[in-house]
């Protein structure tokens, strides 16, 4: 992942950040498929805003079936859970972006609203829903 000079979605300037952001999806679909190839079932963390970035991982990884699991607790929680952790707060990088998701990809995979779930709870939602998350 970028560390130094990291420019998050929506940042400035917008063309480095996606740069960034399409660099990161392209080394995150290679090691899926050599993962996969060795037998595990990868499982990517990273934020996907738009159908074009669903359609990016079909692209990649033709061969995987794709799952689409959005963690989605509403931005106030997201905030909150943050100023509880301090030791990572990375919340507000990412908030902006659930206007879009909601607008780009509503009724696509598998949304979980975890602001009342524990993480073994939201798990557990996971993997019962999991043929809801099918792309």
């Amino acid at each position: 992942m970028v560390v130094g000079g990291l420019v998050h979605p929506g940042q400035e300037p917008p063309e480095e950040s996606t740069r960034q952001s399409v660099l990161v999806m392209r080394h995150l679909c290679l090691l899926a498929r050599s993962f996969a190839r060795a037998g595990f079932i990868p499982v990517l963390d990273y934020v996907t805003m738009t159908k074009g970035g669903i359609a990016f991982y079909r692209r990649a990884m033709p061969r995987l079936r794709l799952h689409l699991v959005v963690l989605n607790p509403g931005k106030d929680t997201a905030l909150t859970r943050d100023r509880e952790r301090p030791e990572k707060t990375v919340a507000a990088h990412w908030t902006h972006l659930e206007d879009i998701m909601t607008r780009e990809l509503p009724g696509i995979g598998l949304w979980v609203d975890t602001r009342h779930q524990t993480p073994e709870e939201t798990v557990s939602h996971i993997l019962r829903a999991r043929t809801r998350a099918r792309l």
